[in-house]
Parts: C-alpha cells; sequence; structure tokens
C-alpha cells in the first residue's frame, strides 16, 4: 500500500468510491488518518467499511476532501462549494500520491513519469515501464484504469512510477509533479465538458516541472503543435524549468524524436540520429501506435535509456488487450480488436491506421471528424443515433451479431473481387462494448495473428 504519513492525524471525507477512491480510504485509513466517505452510488456506499456520511452531514472538523471517481458530479457538488466556504482542502489521490514523493529526500525519491491525453495513454505508459526495466530499472505501472495510485508499492530510491492521467482526473488535481511528463493527443478531448479545461489541466502540469526534468508533446495534431510551439518559447510560467521534447509518428523533426513506419530518430541542434527499428513489431503497426511509440522513445531518451535498450523493449511488446489488437484472419481479411477505444478521436486514429477498413461501432453517439480515405463502410449497431460525420456507406443493425456479419461478408466479397487489397474488419465501438461477445461471434475459424518480435 502506498504510504501517506503526512496524512496522519487528519480527518478526511473521501468523495467517490470506485477504484482509486476505495484505494484512498485504505491508504488513508492505514496512515493514521479519520476517514468518512461517499458514493452517489448505494451499493458503494453498502460495501464501505467506513463511516459514510451523506453530502449535506456536517464538514465541522474536517482538514480536507479527497475527490476520487466519478469527478465533481452528484453529492460532490453539494460538498465541495460548502468545503470551499469553510476553506477546507479539496484534494485527489494524484495529490497525495505527489506529496508522499516531493516529501522524500532527493537520495530517495524515485522518478514520476506522467502519461495524458485523450488516447494512446496506456500503450505509451506500457512501451516506457519496458524501457526502464530493460536498463535495470523498476517499473511501476499505476493511474487511469491500470491501478489506483494509492495502491501501488511503496517508492524506493532507484523506481521509476510510470501513471497514466486521464484528463478528467488531471484537471481535479492542484498538483502533480513530474520528472517526465508526456501529453499525447488532447482533442477532440471527449473526457470532460470544455476543451480549455483540459489545456488548463495540462499547462498546469508542465508549470509544476523544474530544472532537468521534460516535457514531451506530440505534434501530430494542431492543438499539441501550439502547445509545443508556446512552451518552447521558453517562458517558465508555462513550463517550469523542463526541457520540451517533441514527438511525432507521422512527420520528420527538425528537434525532437519521431518515428516514421517503425524507423525512430531523434534530432537536436540540426543533427539526425538513428534510434533504431521495429518494423516487425506487429503489436506497434498502425500511424497512430507509431505516434505513442515516439512518445514513449522520448520519455526513455530523457529517462537516460540506451536507445539500443528502448528498441530492444519495443521488440518485447506483444500488444495490449483490446488495444488495436490483431485476432486473426480468414484469408486476407484481418479482424482487430480495439474495443477499448472510447472516444472519437480514437477511433478515427484506429481507421486511419488501416487499409480498407471496414468498420463496426456503436450507433449511440456514433461520429467521426475530418476524412478517412481508407473506411469503406461503416456498420453501427444498438440503440441510438450516430452524430454524424460519416461519409461512407453506413449501415443500422440491431445487434453487433449482425454488424459482424455484415461487415466480414463484404469484407470477404472485396478481398475476393480486389485481389491486392487488404481488408480490415475493424471492432472499435466508440464507446463502452462487450469485447467478449465480438470474440465469441468471431468464432474458432480464424487463423490467429502471431506478433513478431
Amino acid at each position: 500500500m502506498f504510504p501517506l504519513p503526512q496524512m496522519k492525524g487528519t480527518t478526511v471525507r473521501v468523495l467517490g468510491l470506485g477504484p482509486a477512491g476505495r484505494a484512498a480510504a485504505e491508504a488513508l485509513r492505514a496512515a493514521g488518518a479519520k476517514v468518512s466517505v461517499w458514493d452517489d452510488d448505494a451499493s458503494r456506499r453498502e460495501a464501505a467499511s467506513f463511516t459514510v456520511k451523506g453530502p449535506r452531514a456536517s464538514l465541522d472538523g474536517l482538514d480536507a476532501i479527497v475527490l476520487c471517481d466519478g469527478g465533481v458530479s452528484g453529492g460532490a457538488k453539494i460538498v465541495l462549494p460548502r468545503a470551499k466556504a469553510q476553506r477546507i482542502a479539496i484534494l485527489t489521490d494524484l495529490d497525495l500520491f505527489s506529496s508522499t514523493i516531493e516529501s522524500l529526500p532527493s537520495r530517495e525519491r524515485p522518478r514520476v513519469v506522467g502519461v495524458t491525453g485523450a488516447a494512446g495513454k496506456t500503450v505509451t505508459a506500457t512501451l516506457i515501464a519496458r524501457a526502464v526495466e530493460a536498463n535495470g530499472s523498476k517499473a511501476v505501472l499505476g493511474g487511469g484504469g491500470i491501478a489506483p495510485c494509492l495502491s501501488l508499492p511503496a517508492p524506493e530510491a532507484g523506481m521509476t512510477y510510470i501513471v497514466e492521467l486521464p484528463v478528467a482526473r488531471l484537471a481535479a488535481a492542484r498538483r502533480f509533479r513530474c520528472d517526465v511528463s508526456v501529453m499525447l493527443s488532447l482533442g477532440p478531448c471527449g473526457e470532460m465538458d470544455g476543451f480549455d479545461a483540459a489545456l488548463r489541466a495540462v499547462m498546469r502540469l508542465f508549470r509544476q516541472h523544474q530544472h532537468g526534468d521534460a516535457a514531451v508533446i506530440s505534434v501530430d495534431d494542431g492543438i499539441g503543435l501550439k502547445v509545443c510551439t508556446a512552451l518552447q518559447s521558453g517562458d517558465a510560467a508555462k513550463v517550469g524549468r523542463a526541457r520540451v521534447i517533441p514527438a511525432s509518428g507521422e512527420a520528420s523533426l527538425g528537434h525532437g524524436v519521431f518515428a516514421l513506419e517503425g524507423l525512430a530518430f531523434s534530432s537536436r541542434e540540426g543533427k539526425t540520429h538513428a534510434v533504431g527499428d521495429f518494423t516487425r513489431v506487429g503489436a506497434l503497426s498502425g500511424k497512430h501506435l507509431n505516434q505513442d511509440a515516439a512518445a514513449a522513445i522520448a520519455a526513455s531518451l530523457a529517462l537516460d535509456v540506451p536507445p539500443q535498450l528502448i528498441i530492444k523493449a519495443l521488440h518485447r511488446y506483444k500488444g495490449l488487450e483490446g488495444r488495436f489488437q490483431a485476432l486473426g484472419s480468414e484469408g486476407s481479411v484481418l479482424f482487430v480488436d480495439d474495443h477499448r477505444a472510447r472516444l472519437p478521436v480514437s477511433v478515427g486514429l484506429a481507421i486511419d491506421s488501416c487499409p480498407d477498413v471496414f468498420w463496426i461501432g456503436q450507433a449511440a453517439g456514433a461520429s467521426l471528424k475530418g476524412a478517412h480515405p481508407t473506411l469503406r463502410a461503416a456498420y453501427l449497431f444498438g440503440p441510438g443515433e450516430a452524430r454524424g460525420g460519416i461519409e461512407v456507406p453506413c449501415s443500422r443493425f440491431d445487434n453487433l451479431g449482425a454488424a459482424l456479419e455484415a461487415a466480414r461478408r463484404d469484407a470477404q466479397a472485396l478481398a475476393r473481387g480486389e485481389p491486392h487489397c487488404a481488408p480490415v474488419v475493424l471492432f472499435s465501438p466508440g464507446g463502452p462494448a462487450n469485447a467478449q461477445e465480438f470474440r465469441e461471434l468471431l468464432g474458432n475459424g480464424i487463423e490467429k495473428a502471431v506478433q513478431h518480435g
């Protein structure tokens, strides 16, 4: 359990009892704090082994409110204004985590890498962790959908935490300092209401950097490019004292790190050096995964991992379940499971990374921004209405099985009629979906995909 010695003897109320909230409450109790809790979900309240206090319960005697899962909604909308009026500190699990790390003497302090953005966080964080491990150091992954920060092992000298930072969670935090921060694509950021709030949260992360830190910025979208340009202006109020490292999976850079079709390069002061070749890593095929790899390589270089060990680590990467995962093929038709793509930007990146795409997505809220020249057809299933922006033949189905059957049939027809094509049936729902159902419907008749490396 993660230690919180600074909270000993305090009285704290935890709002939200999802994974992060439960971990926070347990860590606070272990630290010697007096803890009460609230969650809008009755089943979570009933399962809690803590005193439950409703949104209108007295706040007298509280030292802090700890805001966790769920954000500023429901009961939190009632509690937080009252807490502010009584000048009670409002913290998050990220604040508590960072406070413990910063309180340690420098010789005992582990390094912290924070990865944020609308898509690609888990892949990028995992690649960085593999590179750190290849260099002989202990890497601990956490945050986001991986593991709550306050459930992670206690800090040790020489350890590196790689923390996934969803933008909505970062926006609620007062302070989270990283040795290396990584900003992937932010827009359109569907994780929270208001893109401006997302941008402010990320800029606050940058401002907390100190001398010797690094800020890796993905510049493959307009927002990232603007943010990077602003940070490179040298304004310490914007980026603290960190060095700025642009990263791209689409274009060569005069300064920064870029990866083009599996070949990675690092440029500085007008000189470009090859980092290595990961073209045979099947789990990193696709433009958007090149972006994730470029950001991970840049962060790993900033952590002083030698280039050859970074590439070695990439070759050991076998992919993550449901993240652009090749399941297998029928003839020349490839089936890809990208069910963890829950934002339009993620779906769009997956589509753009495949040739001849037959996309299966959820009807409710289905939306695509911009042109997607490789998209042949869309197959939307379930209730709800699409938001638009889909500029190809689009069919509606009551259920996933019918959508898969139609996409499979059309992809096979293309393969027979145009043998030079490489059809891909892409399951990228753009929202919560039953991935197990997709795999069961697909059946055992496909030839299982083999990831090289």
